[in-house]
């Protein structure tokens, strides 16, 4: 939903699925406090202030609000997965090729690394793949993994 003022997403209702009249019902209270609140606040009394990410009167929450919210929920969560990964990576492939590598995601049982050269990526790829995917499985390590992407670190630029 958009007004002038930016773009909503309301909780209640499913992709492409009306707001059934509960929930219009409890906008409808909530929206009667509001303007409680907002009259105790123009007579001088102690109103609750409107906080980041409060509904509108309508029951709906600004994107703008929600996305750096979730962007904070799921951050650190893979900034964690990237640190297990690269501390089994440096254990399966040892610390000299982990010294000149770097985890950057793993995605549907693939783990891709970044190599520093193509000799190194072409080591890899040919003589070294079966070894660490097996090592990688003996790790016994809460992600599968079944392949693995060797990708020449992008130049710095």
């Amino acid at each position: 939903l958009q007004d002038g003022q930016g773009t909503y997403l309301c909780a209640d209702a499913a992709d492409g699925e009306s707001v059934g009249e509960e929930a219009k019902e409890r906008r409808s209270e909530e929206a009667e406090k509001r303007e409680r609140e907002e009259r105790r606040r123009e007579q001088g009394g102690q109103g609750v202030e409107k906080r980041r990410g409060e509904t509108d009167p309508r029951g709906l929450y600004k994107m703008g609000d929600l996305v750096p919210s979730l962007l904070r929920d799921v951050t650190p969560k893979r900034r964690s997965e990237l640190s297990f990964l690269s501390e089994a990576w440096s254990q399966a492939a040892g610390p000299e090729v982990a010294r000149r590598s770097r985890v950057v995601s793993c995605a549907r049982g693939t783990l891709t690394v970044y190599v520093e050269s193509a000799p190194l990526r072409q080591e890899l790829e040919t003589f070294r793949k079966p070894e660490i995917l097996q090592r990688i499985r003996d790790l016994a390590l809460p992600l599968r993994i079944v392949s693995l992407r060797t990708v020449l670190r992008p130049a710095a630029g």
